[in-house]
Parts: C-alpha cells; sequence; structure tokens
C-alpha cells in the first residue's frame, strides 16, 4: 500500500493542482495554496498563505512582488547560525518577523557534515542517509509548531512561513497544516514534493556557507516521498496518529480545525 501511495504521489507532482509560484527569482521556492481542494471540495483562498525557502539579498523586483502580497507576518525556521548567513531582507516591509528556530544546525553541525560529505566514500545514498535520519528523529521536535500554529489561528495574520530552502522544515510545516485542513494524502504529498520543481534554479554555491560540497548539494536540495512517509510514520509511532499529535501537540482540535477552515479555505 504504501508502495502504491508513493508512485500515486510522485505522478502527482508533475501536476500544478492549482498551485502559483510566484515568482521570486532569488527564492524560486516562494509559492501560494491557490486553488489546492481538500476532500470536502473546499479550496484554498486566493493569495492568503505563503511558503518558501529564504528571502535574502533580494532584488528590487522581488522585494516589489512580495510587498504587494501585503503579508503582515513572516514565520522563520531557520537557527542563528543561518539567519546570520542569510538575513531575511524585509527591508520597506511592514511585517512582524516571528523565529521558531528548528534543528540543530549550526557551525559545528555543518563542519561535521562537511567531512562525511567530502570523504571518497561517500555518495549518493550517503546524503540520502542524512536526510533520512532528520526525517526520523521530526517526532521529538514536532512541538516546536505550537506557535506556528498559533499564528495561523489569528484571524487577521496574512502569513509566510519559511526555512533555508524551504523543503524540509517548511515542507513538514505545510503538510501538517493541509491535514489540519482535512486534505488526502495525496495532495499533501504531492505539495511537498513540488519543492524539487525549485532544485534547478536554487543558487548552490551558497551551500558552501554550511560546509556542504556543491556536488552534493542538488542531492540534499531535493526531496523524496520516503522523506515524509518516515516523517509521518515517526509521529504515528509516538503519537498513534497525526490527529493525536495534532490536538495534544499542537492544540488543533476539532474547534481549531474549523477556525483553519474558515479563515483558509472557501
Amino acid at each position: 500500500m504504501k508502495t502504491f501511495l508513493i508512485a500515486i504521489a510522485i505522478m502527482f507532482t508533475n501536476m500544478t493542482l492549482g498551485q502559483i509560484n510566484i515568482g521570486i527569482e532569488k527564492s524560486p521556492n516562494f509559492r501560494t495554496y491557490n486553488g489546492l481542494k481538500n476532500i470536502e471540495g473546499k479550496k484554498f483562498k486566493e493569495n492568503i498563505l505563503f511558503r518558501s525557502g529564504s528571502i535574502a539579498a533580494l532584488p528590487a523586483s522581488d522585494k516589489l512582488r512580495i510587498q504587494d502580497l501585503r503579508l503582515n507576518t513572516i514565520v522563520d525556521f531557520r537557527t542563528d547560525f543561518e539567519i546570520q548567513r542569510e538575513p531575511d531582507d524585509t527591508a520597506g516591509m511592514k511585517v512582524n518577523s516571528i523565529r521558531i528556530p528548528l534543528g540543530n544546525i549550526n557551525q559545528q553541525s555543518s563542519m561535521q557534515m562537511f567531512a562525511v560529505l567530502n570523504s571518497p566514500n561517500s555518495t549518493e545514498a550517503t546524503a540520502d542517509s542524512i536526510m533520512m535520519s532528520f526525517y526520523q528523529n521530526f517526532a521529538s521536535m514536532v512541538k516546536s509548531y505550537k506557535s506556528f500554529f498559533d499564528i495561523l489561528l489569528i484571524p487577521d495574520s496574512k502569513v509566510l512561513f519559511h526555512c533555508s530552502a524551504g523543503k524540509d522544515r517548511t515542507g513538514i510545516a505545510s503538510a501538517l497544516l493541509m491535514k489540519a485542513l482535512d486534505f488526502d494524502e495525496q495532495a499533501i504529498m504531492s505539495d511537498f514534493l513540488r519543492s524539487n520543481e525549485a532544485v534547478g534554479a536554487l543558487d548552490l554555491q551558497k551551500l558552501k556557507m554550511y560546509g556542504i560540497p556543491e556536488k552534493m548539494g542538488r542531492i540534499l536540495m531535493g526531496v523524496k516521498p520516503e522523506y515524509l512517509t518516515e516523517a509521518f510514520s515517526s509521529i504515528k509511532k509516538e503519537y498513534g496518529s497525526l490527529e493525536k499529535m495534532l490536538e495534544l501537540e499542537l492544540g488543533i482540535g476539532n474547534k481549531q480545525k474549523q477556525m483553519l477552515k474558515d479563515k483558509y479555505l472557501r
């Protein structure tokens, strides 16, 4: 059954399902949820919620596009180490920037990764195992998303949420939100895999700041169906179900789910 769902997900990742890439040159994974439809047939309202990778050193054209979105809140899942290297370029934007650091990306961990990935014995499987390890341990940090959901529930919040590449921490945040909004597994997986569309446009040179060899960058910048499947499996193992985790750790019970639907869907 799992293999079948993964195969279907790969097929769906080639379909736009109504999503729109905003066209931010320096942040190619910047997109909306326009048009995505849940199991009840309800669609995301247009231009109400956005996700992306880092938004550092933006050209004027990118800034204008983002300003036109009229955001009032930016949620940043990155660590101090990442932000120091690529601070959000929000000059001129009237936004409230809220930090919810996830993970342990710092100078020491980057150097350790650099040593592993530069080993002559390292292969694509080495990079893949690093990513799988992150997703396998995901249940241990899922509580950190509580503040993110609190922000989403604020009636007048218009949110952009992001990390560095907009695919892992941001991808999981998106998957959890879509689960709370009653999207099916195919739609959730398709949204997750769409980050792969941005890989070709990413500046892989910047990975050198984190001690990641460029030859491994394209592998690390992508996502696979197994990653999300592993993250959800770790949550189910810990809590019994995604629904139980959402209510217990993130405060998203039936009432809050309806509030989210009222705000984001039509």
